[in-house]
This record gives structure tokens, C-alpha cells and sequence, in this order.
């Protein structure tokens, strides 16, 4: 059908079984169905969905298709199609609920049962640079002084590869594990914004001019820098010590971030 001169496409929803759920709680979750993947989106194809509270990425397979209008604005959607043709049929997706009533197993565990060997897919996660680190990389080494230590090994290390380097890969090459990683981004030190508000947007700086940047000096009227850390703990004390009768953030007649001024 046309709309307007563009395509439309009806909504479409599917009930897909999802891997690693637990046995009591496992049920057909429905998903939307971006139109991107409506063509390729069949009962017996295998996707990749968000799941859980954290929507980590999990294999599922598509039991059924729904049309209709919007079940739900949190609703997520199917993130990629796996297969361009079903690999179960019509009846095999009937005997996955059959099997998990009889053999205690759960939808996708009796569905991948049935798969044609050689079918099993591992998620791997990778690394690449955005666009913007691509463009970083073509550039002469003493451009990059704008970036921390860490973002030009980064840079410098995935600029040298064609495609995704493997997690492992990359960590390893870092001398780092995944939970180190994280903890070295937030022990990264970034400089604080700097404007003429203070004490909670309710004063105003009157030695401050526009002159001297937006960014926040120490008290040699040097740039300051504080750890991602630092930040993160400073934005959330500072909304936790400026409530109002209720526990709520105070807006001080603008908008939220003036709390942290």
C-alpha cells in the first residue's frame, strides 16, 4: 500500500522463544517487528532480541506473526533476522510447546533441538572504530593530542584493522580484562563546564567573564580536571543534598542541570 507516496507497511508482531530463559517463567515474548525485517521475518526464522531488564542481545526463534495496531509503546523490536528462509516448519513449531510440557524444557531449548545441525550460532562482540575515530586514524599522529592516553592506543589499534577486532583480541592487546576497561575509562579525567551560575543556579559568578572559557579553574586559575568518576559521584550528591519538601530535585525555576551549578 502507498502513503503519501512512500510505502506502508501494517504493524507486525512476533511471539519468538528466547534462549536462556528459566524454565517457570518461559513464554512466547513478543517483540515488534521493525520494518526493516519485515521481509525477511518468517515463523521458523531465528533473530537476535533484546532481553531483560539490561536488553542484552539473545538468539530467539519466531513461533508465530501477529498484525495489528501497537501493543504497547515498551514493546522492543527484533533486532536482526538470521535466516532468509524458516529453518523449522509449521509443524515443528507446533511440537516445541508439546516438548516443553512433556520434557520440562523450555520453548527454545525444544525448538533448537530440532535445528539442522551445523545451525548453532555463538554471539561474539566486537570492536571497530566509529566514523569519526576512522577519520581520526588517516590523521598525522600529532593531531591526536585532543585525546587521552587510552583513546589514542584505541584509536591507533583498531585504525590498523579492516573489520571488527574480537573482544578478546582486544583486551588482550590492551593488557586489560573487560572489567579493568571499564574502570580505567572512569579513572579517564575530563575538565568540569563553567559558566556565570553558582550555588545551585540561585548566584552569580561576578569574577567570571567570557573571556576565560567555559571551563572550570582551580584555585591557581588553572584548568581543572576530574576523573569520569568524580563527575558521576559529584552529579549525583549534589541532587542528593538540594531536595525539596518531598525528595524531589529542586528545578530553581530552570532547567534540572542548574542543580549541579
Amino acid at each position: 500500500m502507498k502513503n503519501g507516496g512512500a510505502e506502508w507497511m501494517e504493524s507486525l508482531y512476533a511471539a519468538v522463544a528466547v534462549e536462556d530463559t528459566i524454565y517457570h517463567f518461559d513464554r512466547p515474548f513478543t517483540y515488534f517487528v521493525p520494518h526493516e525485517c519485515q521481509p525477511l521475518a518468517k515463523p521458523g526464522c531465528r533473530v537476535l532480541v533484546p532481553f531483560g531488564s539490561g536488553s542484552r542481545t539473545r538468539q530467539g526463534i519466531i513461533l508465530s506473526l501477529t498484525h495489528g495496531d501497537e501493543q504497547g509503546k515498551d514493546t522492543k523490536g527484533i533486532l536482526a533476522v538470521l535466516d532468509r528462509e524458516p529453518v523449522l516448519d509449521e509443524e515443528r513449531l507446533l511440537l516445541t510447546s508439546w516438548m516443553k510440557e512433556h520434557y520440562f524444557c523450555t520453548l527454545y531449548d525444544a525448538a533448537k533441538a530440532m535445528l539442522p545441525s551445523g545451525l548453532h550460532v555463538r554471539l561474539r562482540r566486537g570492536y571497530v572504530l566509529t566514523e569519526k575515530g576512522r577519520r581520526i586514524s588517516r590523521e598525522e599522529p600529532s593531531s591526536r593530542s585532543g585525546l587521552s592516553v587510552w583513546q589514542r592506543r584505541i584509536v591507533r589499534l583498531l585504525g590498523e584493522k579492516s573489520g571488527p577486532m574480537e573482544q578478546g583480541a582486544f583486551l588482550r592487546a590492551l593488557n586489560l580484562t573487560a572489567e579493568a576497561f571499564d574502570l580505567k575509562i572512569l579513572l579517564e579525567k575530563a575538565p568540569y563546564f563553567k559558566d556565570k551560575q553558582i550555588c545551585r543556579g540561585t548566584a552569580h559568578d561576578d569574577t567570571w567573564t567570557p573571556a576565560e572559557g567555559c571551563w572550570q579553574k582551580d584555585a591557581g586559575r588553572k584548568l581543572y580536571k576530574g576523573t569520569l568518576l568524580e563527575h558521576i559521584l559529584l552529579q549525583n550528591l549534589c541532587v542528593f543534598y538540594d531536595v525539596g519538601t518531598h525528595n524531589e530535585l529542586r528545578l530553581h525555576n530552570a532547567d534540572w542541570n542548574d542543580a549541579l551549578d
